[in-house]
């Protein structure tokens, strides 16, 4: 198999986000009130928790929205539109169930969204392996067909660089979708199989997902640009990407796009030829693209929040590898202005970078994104050590990480190593905060160990010489990891010193 390099897109996944659909299928409202592009038909709201209901209109505008079925209102809510032009009406939290009408009025707009349910939103964050469609992962064709028995919804948010008319043409056509075999194949398949085992605990709650991501996208993406310039870390992206466009007015920069987009889809066209070639990627840096430095943030998060969710699944960080020594500054700063953007403590559940053959940068990212885990309330590590393919940056086992993320939230827990102690005869027992799994490969380890013995959470190392430091999984791509009885891989990590 040829290699895929980290840049590359995500095999088969929309360029836009955007369906083919060439009419609206949702209320619109007008200039005098309009909500957010997120509200439609299908939708999913977040349970037991106050539900923001927003959008834009004209300034002096009494807005009144109400949640309720087809016998009763269970909430209202009202506000006036501030002097911007937005507005955000809060109803009260509700327990999950549905379906419910959301009405929402003001003038002479009159708009009512049917079949809305409340229950559990999860917002799938990030670049290419997130974005990877369930149509494209392994055991598609079962998950499709069995998809429309599942309370599954999701709504893709368009993939944008900025907020234009092309970006309001395409959030007119979006809209929720429930799961089933002709919808779901266009949804991330990491977020359709977190939804599915999620389901296995609470069946009777319907799962939303709101599909944020762009292929090929760096942290620096998804933050404002005064985030990201707030620091000499996010100010070397900025740099580099005005670098890039610096003397190009903006109809050269398209003329850039376009000699791109031939070649690309002169490629995309290619495919299966033996004389296909390298995939010409990534695309030339605009100021109107979707991959430059603060683009997705302010065309798409922006545009979302604070539509309400349990937390974000943030699966992100092949882009950045390069630079990965910036990684947790930014990783940082990103967590706090999503957090900031939503008014809430949003729980980010980090997925760590698979197993792949990158020398550059892989191993540095995966430890910036356990420190970051570490160091911030409510973040939580999805080690996803067993999963990966050696030459292929886009797996294509996605119910793997799924479920990983998945038990990650039901648990709020990784295995971790709690200590090292060095004993007599150069042995080292390593204690971990689960029980193991029998079968431990020596070569995790980077010194020379004859001898590996697993008893409950404790780990035995026999070694041929006594060890100053110590270093697990700490390869971008190796042997398989210590697992947990449960199915869990041990986080990577590095003992620079033992207890004795």
């Amino acid at each position: 198999m040829a290699r895929t390099l980290a840049t590359d897109p995500a095999p088969g996944s929309s360029e836009t986000g955007t369906t083919d659909r060439t009419q609206p299928s949702k209320p619109l409202g007008s200039a005098q009130l309009q909500p957010a592009a997120i509200f439609s038909h299908h939708m999913v709201v977040q349970r037991d928790e106050p539900i923001a209901v927003f959008g834009t209109g004209e300034p002096g505008l009494r807005v009144r929205v109400c949640l309720g079925d087809s016998t009763r209102g269970l909430a209202v809510a009202t506000c006036t539109v501030r002097a911007d032009g937005t507005w955000l009406a809060t109803l009260p939290a509700q327990p999950a169930g549905g379906p419910y009408v959301l009405h929402v009025s003001g003038g002479n707009v009159f708009l009512h969204y049917e079949d809305v349910m409340i229950g559990e939103v999860w917002i799938a964050a990030g670049q290419s392996n997130m974005e990877f469609e369930l149509r494209n992962a392994n055991g598609a064709n079962t998950a499709l067909e069995h998809s429309a028995s599942l309370p599954i919804r999701f709504y893709n948010v368009p993939k944008r660089g900025r907020v234009d008319s092309e970006l309001l043409a395409d959030e007119q056509l979006t809209s929720w979708f429930p799961c089933n075999e002709n919808t779901s194949g266009s949804m991330s398949a990491v977020a359709y199989f977190f939804a599915e085992r999620m389901l296995e605990s609470e069946p009777n709650v319907t799962i939303g997902i709101v599909d944020c991501y762009v292929g090929d996208t760096s942290v620096s993406c998804w933050m404002s640009r005064k985030t990201l310039r707030s620091t000499k870390e996010g100010e070397r992206y900025w740099q580099r990407y005005l670098s890039a466009i610096e003397g190009l007015s903006e109809s050269e920069q398209r003329a850039c796009m376009n000699a791109w987009q031939n070649d690309f889809d002169a490629w995309n066209a290619a495919a299966g030829t033996p004389d296909r070639g390298e995939c010409p990627w990534p695309p030339p840096l605009t100021n109107f693209s979707q991959f430059r430095p603060t683009g997705p943030f302010e065309a798409m998060v922006e545009r979302i929040a604070p539509f309400g969710a349990r937390g974000v699944l943030w699966y992100q960080g092949e882009e950045d590898t390069p630079h990965a020594n910036d990684y947790a500054v930014l990783l940082h700063c990103m967590i706090d202005q999503w957090r900031a953007a939503w008014g809430a403590n949003l729980p980010f559940i980090i997925a760590q970078l698979p197993q792949f053959m990158e020398t550059l940068g892989w191993v540095e990212i995966r430890a910036a994104q356990a420190q970051v885990a570490r160091e911030t309330d409510s973040a939580f590590l999805a080690c996803l050590m067993d999963c990966g393919e050696e030459d292929d940056v886009h797996p294509t086992d996605k119910r793997t990480p799924g479920r990983r993320l998945a038990h990650t939230v039901l648990t709020r827990s990784s295995v971790k190593l709690l200590s090292a102690r060095l004993l007599d005869s150069n042995q080292v027992l390593l204690a971990f905060n689960e029980e193991l799994a029998p079968d431990v490969d020596s070569a995790v380890f980077d010194i020379e160990v004859s001898k590996v013995l697993v008893r409950g959470n404790e780990v035995l190392l026999s070694c041929a010489n006594e060890p100053e430091s110590l270093r697990y999984s700490w390869y971008c791509w190796g042997a398989k990891p210590i697992m947990s009885r449960s199915g869990v891989p041990a986080e990577p990590f590095i003992v620079s010193s033992f207890e004795r």
